[in-house]
């Protein structure tokens, strides 16, 4: 439901950062430019949001580096949208 809220929310003009604010968000997908990833994820892990990011997840090392540290310092979960070669959908 926080989902759907959060989808009309920003229809309606309500910023990213309302929506890292929001208690009734526990997650966020982040389906930026890969320059953007660094930026946003370190901000929803330090809102303590778990982080869903496009591949790739970040430009460099140090950037990946940055981003997961963050998320393990606020204690939330990383993942990244990599698609399993051998998937049954992917077959």
């Amino acid at each position: 439901m926080a989902f759907l809220l959060t989808l009309k929310s920003m229809a309606n003009g309500a910023s990213c950062e309302a929506v890292l604010d929001d208690p009734d968000v526990d997650a966020v997908h982040i389906p930026l430019p890969t320059s953007l990833h660094v930026r946003w994820a370190v901000l929803a892990a330090q809102k303590k949001k778990h982080v869903l990011l496009e591949k790739p997840v970040a430009l460099n090392t140090a950037e990946f580096d940055v981003i997961t540290e963050a998320c393990e310092n606020n204690r939330v979960q990383f993942m990244d949208c990599t698609m399993w070669m051998h998937h049954p959908r992917t077959a």
